[in-house]
């Protein structure tokens, strides 16, 4: 199910924005990333894993998912990527690897959720200002605690929608069947469109949100907070205020870089290191 990159009469076509990404590498083996905040986090997670690992080799981004997909399978089967899981549901990541051998999913939802946990990043909040909590972690979690419940919700919603998405259009926008091959039996177009419409039911909807959220709450609040959340999302609109409430006023940029420095940034987790020594091997 490898999908289609590019788009006629954009701005850099497909031969364009590979041949960018080739001459960036110089001939070197790439780690390939969607996109080029990416490359900064990743390369900080992995320096912690395997000093040096860069040497000999490019990490660069492709500018979007569907890039790294295509530039790895179609064109350089050497290269290894790392994508987000984000809108693929666990099915379909499943799906997906099994094509793409040397592409691999992070772990987490997606790469914020790695900034999204208290008790991962509040070893490197600035010590200097820790008077403001009196130095109690609890009163920095209970407010993440707080607003969790509602963007489970929003994650559940996220998840339905997009599966009735992916179900209704194809990736041209139409409905599936119209867009593949001609249909031009007045009947079968209104049969078509009854079931797209159908498909719509707000109540059809509604239960499945139900189902997906019910589902989410089964998961504990760690899980919750790496595997389910919109980490983008829930980064943005909760993290960061949070932060700028206790810490200083800082845009999300900063804060990953502060995150991310070398002399004071969060630990890679267990799983990620799991994951990039498993990344690192496919390069042997």
């Amino acid at each position: 199910m490898l999908r289609k990159s590019g788009c006629p009469g954009g701005a850099m076509s497909k031969s364009g924005w590979l041949k960018k990404i080739e001459e960036k590498a110089g001939g070197k083996p790439v780690l390939l990333l969607e996109g080029n905040t990416d490359i900064r986090i990743l390369s900080y997670f992995l320096e912690q894993v395997s000093p040096g690992w860069q040497t000999g080799k490019a990490i660069l981004s492709a500018g979007k998912k569907s890039q790294v997909i295509e530039a790895v399978s179609k064109h350089h089967p050497e290269w290894v990527g790392i994508v987000d899981k984000d809108e693929w549901s666990p099915d379909q990541v499943t799906e997906e690897l099994q094509v793409l051998q040397r592409v691999k999913t992070l772990p987490r939802f997606c790469l914020e959720n790695y900034f999204c946990v208290p008790k991962e990043i509040w070893p490197a909040l600035p010590s200097h200002r820790s008077h403001a909590l009196n130095n109690e972690f609890s009163r920095f979690e209970q407010p993440v605690l707080n607003a969790l419940h509602d963007w489970m919700a929003h994650g559940a919603m996220w998840r339905v929608i997009r599966k009735r998405r992916k179900m209704l259009l194809h990736e041209s926008g139409f409905p599936a069947k119209l867009d593949m091959e001609p249909v031009t039996n007045i009947a079968e177009i209104r049969e078509i469109l009854k079931d797209w419409h159908g498909q719509l039911d707000p109540d059809r909807i509604i239960r499945e949100y139900k189902w997906e959220l019910a589902e989410a709450e089964k998961l504990s609040v760690d899980e919750q907070l790496k595997f389910y959340i919109h980490g983008k999302k829930f980064f943005q609109s909760v993290t960061v205020p949070l932060l700028n409430r206790f810490f200083g006023q800082a845009s999300h940029g900063k804060w990953l870089e502060r995150f991310t420095d070398s002399h004071y940034g969060i630990k890679t987790p267990l799983e990620l290191k799991l994951f990039f020594k498993e990344i690192l091997g496919l390069f042997e």
